[in-house]
């Protein structure tokens, strides 16, 4: 089932631009400031990058679960397709929200970016909380899940490693739908959004670390 849904985000994106395209301005927004403004306007081709772009994250995703599977069996597909849908998810959030303001009134442009600037922070935050409740179910690998040097040292260190990375997601997905939900400044929602993911990866790494000098370094 959720692989079926998993390539069905990966294709949908392209059929409803395919479709859309005749109907697009000539010209399309093609990148905002923090503010919400458009600065720079591109033609309406550009509406085809991101399904592209998801076309091939997924094909690539999807050879990584492959090798996930082969390298140790235990690793269940399901889950994996299940964060390759989290992530397509805010994909399409993305493209929709690009589709709209392609359609939309040049004078609109800013209120509406500001909105759906939010709207894609709480789609990351919510994939964040989905990365968090797999991780400590990954088992050892070499391509998914908290990867450091550390980490890979044996069993313990990676399984400790995974469920302290799952929560540190969890929360740092959870703290950036808050803080996008009561925060209305968008400039301050992206701040705050990688203040929070660059803590998270910090914090997961050196926790491998310290891990690792319990557990692992005799190996």
């Amino acid at each position: 089932m959720f692989k079926k849904i998993y390539i069905l985000l990966t294709i949908l994106p392209f059929f409803i631009s395919t479709f859309s395209y005749p109907f697009l301005p000539t010209k399309i927004p093609a990148h905002y400031q923090l503010s919400g403004e458009v600065d720079r306007w591109g033609s309406r081709a550009e509406i085809f990058i991101i399904p592209v772009f998801c076309i091939i994250i997924s094909l690539l995703f999807a050879l990584s679960i492959k090798d996930t599977h082969k390298q140790n069996s235990g690793n269940s597909k399901k889950i994996f397709y299940i964060l390759g849908c989290s992530m397509l998810i805010v994909f399409n959030i993305i493209f929709f929200c690009m589709l709209t303001t392609s359609f939309s009134c040049v004078e609109k442009l800013p209120s509406l970016q500001s909105r759906i600037g939010t709207i894609i922070n709480i789609a990351i935050g919510f994939s964040l909380i989905v990365i968090g409740n797999i991780l400590p179910k990954v088992k050892q690998n070499s391509v998914l899940g908290l990867r450091t040097k550390w980490s890979m040292t044996n069993d313990i260190c990676w399984n400790l490693s995974q469920r302290f990375s799952g929560l540190s997601f969890l929360i740092t997905g959870l703290l950036i739908i808050i803080t996008s939900l009561i925060i209305s400044n968008y400039k301050h929602q992206i701040i705050i959004l990688f203040v929070l993911i660059s803590l998270n990866t910090i914090f997961s790494v050196v926790y491998s670390y310290k891990v690792y000098l319990k557990h692992g370094k005799a190996d």
